[in-house]
């Protein structure tokens, strides 16, 4: 039996017991942070005020890795969600989709960046490109990164540009979907082309930093439950003209 125990026990019916305690919150804090957790115990037997126990406790915290994915509707904040698809043109290049990423966990990391179109409607556009717009001015320049985000720091969202070009024989009122998925990498081990070291969850819990991933499955292309990655959706529709030609010759 440890001496608090002893103390403890000592302690009558008529003992008056104050306990306090620092909890130690773990939600925001970086990954790799000690914390430490103490609790007193202050008391008195028949009115002598006894020696304070007290005990502490320390423990790590671990890494917590989600990432998010939100498509920004067009400049006019009206189009490309699923209620009000982006309008585009039959053989319209250049055709940008904005979404912002943003990192959540609690360490820095990278991301690998990927953009299909579902099966169903990939006949009606093509993608082009996938870059982080680093300076925030909607076109590929100087400084900006082709496939890949690296060294984002928690909390920390960067503009995502997805360029489409509208196939030739997209009719009118035909839809098409772009989704792009944000994959978490192990920091500054990403390049393009899709190298670097996947972060993948801790296979047992251990006293260092171990990893969770909490993400969940939002039913889209690359995207399942606690796979460290978030995917979203951007809709479109081809606006087309209807004419019609009506030939006639008199001899």
């Amino acid at each position: 039996m440890t001496r608090s125990t002893q103390l403890l026990g000592a302690v009558s019916a008529f003992a008056l017991i104050a306990m306090s305690s620092a909890p130690a919150m773990a939600e925001g804090i970086a990954a790799g942070t000690v914390v430490t957790n103490t609790v007193e115990v202050d008391y008195s037997v028949g009115g002598v005020v006894q020696e304070t126990i007290e005990a502490t406790n320390t423990f790590t915290i671990d890494r917590r890795i989600s990432v998010d994915v939100e498509f920004v509707p067009g400049s006019d904040s009206t189009g490309g969600d699923a209620g009000t698809p982006f309008e585009v043109a039959p053989g319209q290049t250049g055709v940008a989709f904005a979404y912002d990423v943003t990192n959540f966990s609690n360490a820095a990391i990278d991301l690998d960046l990927n953009a299909a179109l579902p099966v169903n409607t990939n006949s009606r556009a093509s993608i082009t490109q996938v870059f982080v717009d680093n300076n925030n001015n909607g076109v590929f320049d100087a400084g900006d990164t082709v496939d890949f985000a690296s060294n984002m720091a928690a909390d920390e969202t960067r503009r995502v540009i997805v360029v489409v070009s509208v196939a030739n024989a997209a009719a009118d009122t035909e839809t098409f979907q772009v989704d792009l998925n944000a994959n978490a990498f192990e920091v500054n081990t990403m390049t393009a082309g899709g190298t670097g070291t996947e972060i993948d969850e801790s296979a047992s819990d251990t006293a260092g930093i171990d990893t969770a991933l909490v993400d969940g499955d939002t039913g889209f292309s690359f995207d399942a439950d606690r796979d460290g990655s978030d995917t979203d959706r951007a809709f479109a529709e081809v606006s087309a003209a209807n004419v019609s030609v009506i030939k006639s010759s008199v001899v």
